[in-house]
């Protein structure tokens, strides 16, 4: 979570308590609740191993050789105001090798190339200047991805080139053909549609069509028929599913640091002197070792790491420990 943390621009972690409580027989601590054993620390003044890592990465980031990472480099705007559908859609990203940015609906829409509005509920907190507005950007050439959760935003078959023909409840078996990957998602709602005059990208195990790409103006609409993030947000694993291959198809991304690990998670960090921070978490239970490929015109001038037990990069080859971190320093060549 350190690691984590500092890649997005974090620059503060603020832990519960400074030490376990489980000595305290007063109240709140005398509750049913659990506030016991939240501390850093033991209620006798010892370190939990996880105060160490703290310590640790302090002192690791006390001898980088810059003062401040720059920001990483963000990919998409996302728009919602659910926090689990954000949670989702933020792991969903990073496993696809995107770094999202994230916006409010009711606030006004930054700039980006491509957008995302995962589980629109509704009209998803759009109103319909905002909604009018981002039909706008797209039509001059932005891409824009929605995932239906009961969706009715205004002209959506003319933007997305598809209709919702019927819906119910009762479950939908959730099984998917992408061509390239399956995917399997039980849901509460089984949504049929049929495409108007868009591009059918998957089906499911009916052979109905449930996502779709679409022309609009000059830019492009890919619209999938389920709430992904949310069944993916509710299932137990649902991470470790193929998922995030949808985040790849839309919005493809070449990575400065190229390893084949979804469970690998990477951010880029670019100084105004040329240089590029590349940071490599691995995010799973299970060692990673691979080759991880520099990409053509950079080479790696350093490699750090709060932990080099558990954290290598030589000859091309990545080898992170579970749940360790690493910093790749490259420059142009």
């Amino acid at each position: 979570m350190l690691w984590n943390l500092w890649s997005a621009n974090a620059r503060a972690m603020l832990w519960w308590c400074a030490f376990d409580q489980d000595h305290l027989d007063t109240a709140p601590y005398d509750w049913r609740q659990v506030y016991q054993e939240f501390g850093l620390m033991t209620s006798d003044r010892r370190n939990h191993p996880y105060a160490d890592a703290v310590r640790d990465f302090a002192r690791f980031q006390d001898g980088l050789p810059f003062k401040a990472l720059p920001p990483a480099k963000r990919d998409a705007v996302f728009v919602t105001a659910d926090k689990e559908v954000a949670h989702a859609a933020y792991v969903l990203a990073r496993q696809a090798g995107l770094f999202p940015r994230f916006a409010a609906p009711d606030a006004p829409l930054p700039k980006a190339d491509v957008y995302f509005l995962p589980c629109v509920v509704g009209r998803g907190y759009l109103g319909t200047r905002a909604w009018d507005d981002l039909r706008a950007r797209v039509a001059a050439g932005a891409h824009l991805y929605i995932s239906w959760d009961d969706t009715f935003l205004t002209h959506l078959h003319e933007v997305t080139g598809a209709e919702l023909q019927t819906r119910r409840a009762g479950g939908d078996k959730g099984v998917y053909d992408f061509g390239a990957f399956a995917l399997e998602l039980p849901g509460d709602v089984r949504a049929e549609f049929a495409a108007i005059d868009a591009k059918i990208l998957a089906t499911d195990a009916d052979g109905k069509p449930v996502f779709f790409s679409h022309a609009y103006g000059k830019g492009r609409v890919h619209y999938l028929g389920f709430p992904l993030e949310k069944r993916v947000y509710a299932r137990a694993g649902g991470f470790a599913t193929d998922a995030w291959r949808i985040y790849a198809q839309i919005l493809p991304k070449r990575l400065l640091v190229e390893e084949d690990s979804p469970a690998v998670t990477e951010s880029e960090h670019f100084f105004t002197d040329g240089r590029a921070a590349v940071i490599l978490v691995n995010n799973s239970l299970e060692p990673f070792e691979g080759p991880a490929r520099v990409a053509d015109g950079w080479r790696t001038s350093s490699v750090l790491t709060d932990r080099p037990d558990l954290a290598r990069y030589e000859n091309g080859r990545l080898a992170l420990g579970v749940n360790a971190g690493i910093l790749l320093m490259l420059e142009r060549r």
